[in-house]
This record gives structure tokens, sequence and C-alpha cells, in this order.
């Protein structure tokens, strides 16, 4: 049997494609503003991703990003080592919480997708972010950016 028939019939796991687990994640990215102002920039993070293997060949890597509690989910349809966000709300949650730069924020995904590797995986996204500087300034945008992870 072919991998692909093998991933089609059994399932990740059972067909030795085995990604369950913690990794070590950096997240580098761009973001442009559309309210208040049109400001725009590069941010960087890191964060814990757990990702589960939710069967029917699904992934789910969930993420807690600094000292933040664990939010934010994306599930991912797998090909092989690949796969796209499926499901309401481009399969999964939102992220909320406070970025290193002091900032409340909810970010969501609205075009992800992930590659895995026998170290790691790549994932990109892009989508919308609403939050709310420090001195109370409330501010909408874009931002594209790929998260790298390295399991532990």
């Amino acid at each position: 049997m072919t991998r692909i028939a093998c991933v089609a019939f059994a399932g990740l796991a059972a067909c030795g494609l085995n990604y369950a687990g913690t990794y070590s994640a950096t997240y580098s990215g761009t973001w442009q503003n559309t309210s208040p102002n049109t400001l725009s920039g590069t941010y960087t993070d890191t964060a814990t991703v757990t990702v589960t293997d939710k069967g029917n060949n699904q992934l789910e890597l969930a993420w807690k990003v600094g000292n933040n509690p664990p939010s934010g989910t994306i599930l991912f349809a797998m090909s092989g080592a690949s796969g796209t966000a499926t499901g309401a709300g481009v399969g999964g949650s939102c992220f909320s919480g406070t970025l290193t730069n002091g900032n409340t924020q909810t970010t969501c995904c609205e075009t992800c997708s992930v590659t895995f590797t026998d170290k790691g995986f790549v994932q990109t996204q892009a989508g919308k972010y609403t939050g709310k500087t420090p001195q109370s300034v409330d501010y909408a945008g874009t931002y594209t950016g790929t998260w790298t992870g390295t399991r532990q």
C-alpha cells in the first residue's frame, strides 16, 4: 500500500506520520493597521504549540503565546505532511491575549496552512486582528506571518 493510500484509509499515526506532540515555535510576520491609522511593521514572538491528532486525517494546533494561558486553535485537514485549515472559524478559534509589546489583541487566521517535517513544522497564516494599546487606543488591521516549530 502506498503512503497516500495508507493515509486515506488508516489515518496519520497508523501510517507512521506521527506529528502529535509539543513544539517550541517562533513567529515572524508583518502587520498593517486599518484603523485608527495605517501604521505597519513587523512582529516576532514565541510560543509553545501543542499538536493533537484528532483522527480522520486532522491535526489540531493549539498555541500558548508568552505568559498567556493557552488560546487559539486551528484544525488542519492533512494530506500527508501538509494541511489546510478546515471548519468553522477557519478551522479553530482566534488567539486572545497580551502581546510582548503590551497590547491586548485578538488575532484570527483566515488563510492557514501547515507543513510538517521529521523535526518540526512551518505554519503560515494571514488574517485580521483587533486590539487595544496600553494607552487604551483601539486598533484593527491585517497580518501575515509564519510560525516555525521544533519538536521538544
